[in-house]
């Protein structure tokens, strides 16, 4: 799949706009772990996800788990566990309220 294909799979969905900055939204360093540079990761993954085929919700169950992962070869599983569920949801419902409300000022 070329990634004309992907953009176009982007205008497809409901009040996304890739000229927001949607990874502005929630407060930066939790854990002392960047927030933005998460969903940055995210954003990417899920561009390339597209040419897999996979739904944002699939491509954001991966982000979860690979941070999960990520935390645990770390010894520290129960903050990874914590970590994962905050982008998760960060992503997956603060930046799905501004997509429909019409994205961030």
């Amino acid at each position: 799949m070329t990634f004309k294909k992907i953009e176009l799979f982007e205008k497809k969905e409901k009040g996304f706009d890739k000229s927001k900055k949607y990874c502005n939204v929630i407060p930066d360093k939790l854990f002392g772990v960047s927030y933005k540079y998460a969903c940055y990761l995210h954003d990417r993954q899920y561009r390339n996800e597209r040419k897999k085929r996979l739904s944002r919700e699939e491509t954001d169950l991966l982000l979860f788990k690979g941070i999960r992962y990520y935390f645990h070869k770390s010894h520290k599983l129960i903050i990874g566990s914590i970590w994962g569920f905050l982008v998760y949801s960060g992503v997956r419902i603060f930046s799905k309220i501004y997509w429909v409300k019409g994205g961030v000022k």
